[in-house]
């Protein structure tokens, strides 16, 4: 027992020091995620957005997810760019579903102070186990997206761990007519997956210091910026607030860094 006190100790001190250098990069970060949007996003494409709609499987996704994304979109997209979510299942999973739809306008509230946003809560069913018929989930998307020029974001092929819903939204996406389409990549290994801010921080380091190493295309959320999605997520989704959660928001990259793939045309 004492030895694992220990080991915990260390990991504790070795992560209180990480979380120091990430702090003092907020410039560095906030400067990497403007190239990168605009390398992502052309100023073109953006000035034409009619929207942003996200597509997630479960309430709760949108920050678990998608938070270094959506905050950069806040942060660098024209304020008349509106944010619509929408969600295909109200996680009622554990019979929460009435709850949960509730803590999604919450989560929202927080991200989007000062934009305009709208979420669309879809009754699917959810389970690790269901797959829903893309055709479908295509024909119930087309009745929320119905302006001229979005960017659609949702999930990719892995559907992150695997998942079949967040697996199914992506393919319902791919099937849309939209020119516009961006997904979260997450094929990479399980020790990446959980390396929290780590790697990303040794990656924009090295591009800041040695001059050919290729820059790194993510975003990743600044000090703050993941500060304010751990709020949207305690204050928004408090009924998802169990133990194995702090772990999440502690190691998953996905709190701090996105990968997205995909076309502009």
């Amino acid at each position: 027992m004492v030895w694992f006190l220990r080991g915990l100790n260390k990991l504790l001190l070795w992560y209180i020091g990480f979380l120091v250098l990430y702090g003092s990069l907020t410039r560095t970060i906030q400067g990497h995620n403007k190239w990168y949007l605009e390398e992502l996003v052309p100023k073109r494409v953006a000035e034409s957005l009619s929207s942003v709609t996200l597509v997630v499987a479960h309430p709760d996704d949108e920050v678990m997810f998608f938070s270094p994304t959506l905050a950069q979109f806040n942060e660098y997209l024209p304020l008349n760019v509106p944010v619509n979510v929408v969600c295909m299942t109200s996680g009622d999973a554990d019979g929460l579903g009435h709850i949960r739809r509730q803590e999604l306008v919450k989560s929202l509230e927080v991200l989007f102070h000062g934009r305009e946003f709208s979420s669309h809560v879809l009754d699917f069913e959810d389970g690790m186990e269901v797959s829903w018929d893309s055709g479908k989930v295509s024909e119930e998307l087309a009745r929320y997206i119905k302006d001229s020029n979005p960017l659609l974001v949702s999930f990719d092929e892995f559907g992150v761990s695997g998942h079949v819903n967040h697996i199914s939204c992506a393919k319902a996406v791919q099937d849309m007519p939209h020119k516009h389409k961006l997904f979260l990549r997450s094929d990479q290994p399980i020790y990446v997956k959980y390396s929290a801010f780590v790697t990303g921080l040794f990656k924009l380091l090295m591009n800041k210091y040695k001059q050919d190493y290729e820059r790194p295309r993510f975003f990743m959320s600044t000090l703050p910026q993941y500060f304010l999605s751990v709020s949207a997520m305690s204050m928004g989704h408090a009924s998802q607030m169990v133990w194995f959660r702090v772990g999440w928001w502690l190691f998953s990259r996905f709190c701090f860094i996105n990968e997205l793939v995909g076309s502009l045309n």
